[in-house]
């Protein structure tokens, strides 16, 4: 860095007013904006330094909040589970020291299970073609010679298993371009398994409670008649879609009952505790499986305007 020049202290310069290192500008000129630039300097880290004293201020304030939330929220919940039976955390395999088990299911690439031909036939019912296409209610159908043959396995009132083979008399229908079939009394058109075994499925699951496994066990010792358990399982699934209505019908009928019964209990979903709720009387019953033992899921049963007598335990 050069040494600064010693200037006389009668020293005039002749350029103070413009000078040619500062493109004319006045000395004086410059010099005051350099002072007006330190004081603002010193003004905005004046300021700076408030704001991040009052940021510093807020976090500490959002962090407490947080604390605090996080407290409530372990207090709020202890709460809630000591209406509850907890659930015993299942430790994984690893925590076990044991292998893990597989995948359920089957293994990728499996082929599909498919169900055998039965062994010997009860009964052969001749199906008449159709009048009205039962697709797109098409009257002018064509009978043609060509049959199907549909084999079903169902369960009658004693303990054996009755194969049943429908032969449909088929029609041509225009409106479709297809031949088209009718299902015959008690006949369920695609299905291998009949109508009276999937209800008494259905019964045994919920009516009774038994597992899947168990409802299995029941048709193979009982009535001869195979599937897996994942089968039982689709039965209910078929029969939700088939009863949506119906369910929804019942539950308005229910909102509608002079006096109701009421009670809930304890119900087992997949390993998970339920509840599954009641509410009806002599003529009618209705039932829901929740997760939640809440007056919400009660409301949703039988209403928030119910104006009629409402018995619970007793």
């Amino acid at each position: 860095m050069p040494k600064p020049l010693e200037i006389p202290h009668d020293y005039q310069c002749p350029y103070r007013q413009a000078c040619p290192h500062l493109q004319g500008m006045a000395t004086e000129a410059i010099w005051h904006r350099h002072e007006l630039d330190i004081g603002q300097a010193q003004e905005d880290r004046q300021r700076i330094d408030q704001l991040v004293e009052w940021l510093n201020e807020r976090d500490q304030q959002v962090r407490r909040l947080e604390r605090e939330n996080q407290q409530w929220r372990a207090q709020l919940k202890a709460l809630h589970q000591k209406q509850f039976k907890a659930n015993k955390p299942v430790p994984t395999p690893q925590e076990a020291g044991v292998a893990p088990k597989k995948k359920r299911g089957a293994p990728v690439g499996h082929p599909p299970w498919q169900r055998p031909a039965p062994d010997h036939l009860d009964q052969k019912i001749a199906v008449p073609p159709p009048a009205r296409c039962p697709h797109c209610q098409c009257a002018g159908l064509h009978p043609v010679k060509e049959t199907m043959e549909h084999w079903q396995e169902d369960i009658g009132i004693k303990p054996a298993t009755q194969v049943i083979c429908f032969t449909h008399q088929q029609a041509w229908c225009p409106g479709c371009e297809r031949h088209v079939i009718q299902a015959a009394p008690d006949e369920l058109l695609g299905s291998a398994i009949g109508p009276v075994a999937k209800a008494t499925a259905v019964y045994l699951r919920y009516g009774i409670g038994l597992t899947y496994r168990k409802v299995e066990q029941v048709f193979t010792e009982l009535f001869n008649l195979r599937f897996v358990p994942a089968t039982a399982l689709n039965f209910d699934r078929a029969a939700t879609r088939k009863a949506g209505e119906l369910y929804e019908d019942l539950r308005q009928k229910i909102q509608a009952s002079d006096y109701l019964h009421m009670d809930e209990t304890g119900w087992r979903v997949d390993g998970v505790n339920h509840h599954l709720w009641y509410a009806g009387h002599e003529r009618l019953a209705f039932f829901h499986i929740d997760r939640h033992r809440s007056t919400a899921v009660a409301e949703a049963i039988v209403g928030t305007k119910f104006e009629g007598i409402l018995n619970t335990d007793g």
